[in-house]
């Protein structure tokens, strides 16, 4: 996340860890092995719309899982539970896109 509020592309090994919240050619690139790795920091270097598209892809995401935004879904749940409304799961302010680790 460093990287991505720093509005660097992402590039990260395709781990099903990164699935539910990392969008390959969003906010990042996914490389299946060493030499992907390679083409697609090429392919950056080379490319500075490609670059930009990724960098702004980055940044969207590590601001809507910045400290703030954590905190603000964090009382928005606190307010619903002690109001006796249902949770949305999906909604919930877990670390990695709202979904829960099984």
């Amino acid at each position: 996340m460093e990287a991505a509020s720093l509005a660097r592309p992402l590039v990260v090994r395709e781990i099903p860890e990164y699935s539910p919240w990392l969008k390959h050619g969003e906010h990042c690139l996914k490389a299946q092995s060493n030499v992907q790795f390679i083409t697609y920091l090429r392919e950056l270097a080379e490319d500075p719309r490609w670059y930009q598209q990724l960098a702004q892809g980055a940044a969207d995401l590590a601001q809507a899982y910045s400290v703030a935004q954590i905190g603000q879904r964090l009382r928005k749940l606190y307010e619903q539970i002690l109001a006796g409304q249902p949770i949305d799961e999906d909604e919930s302010p877990a670390v990695h896109g709202g979904s829960r680790t099984r």
